[in-house]
């Protein structure tokens, strides 16, 4: 189904409103909980490419790099966590921010692989 007169789809425009609420959840979370959905997203990349490397050794290095640092991060985040500095909208972000955070990293550690290939 397309919009009359224009050439973006209805798909389109729900995705562009799925956006808009996922920076309206990064506005309304602590920057602890933005720290903790980038680690993970970090961790998750760093996997993604651990697993998909098959032998290409640079890629698992990558892998493991992203992984260790997403995971240190994390532990890091989750060892400063306190009640205080929970947001009311803080489980939202894990819905709405890891899968662009998470693709976000993928981009980045593909980056870093094609320079150091």
């Amino acid at each position: 189904m397309e919009i009359l007169e224009s050439t973006y789809t209805a798909a389109t425009m729900f995705l562009l409103a799925l956006l808009l609420v996922a920076l309206l959840v990064a506005r309304l979370i602590t920057p602890l909980e933005r720290r903790l959905v980038t680690s993970v997203a970090v961790t998750l990349a760093g996997l993604f490419f651990v697993g998909q490397a098959a032998g290409d050794p640079v890629a698992t290095a990558v892998g493991v790099a992203g992984w260790a640092v997403g995971l240190g991060s994390f532990a890091h985040c989750v060892l400063t966590w306190s009640s205080s500095a929970a947001s009311r909208i803080g489980p939202l972000a894990v819905l709405f921010l890891l899968p662009p955070a998470f693709f976000g990293a993928v981009l980045v550690g593909g980056l870093v692989i094609s320079l150091l290939s």
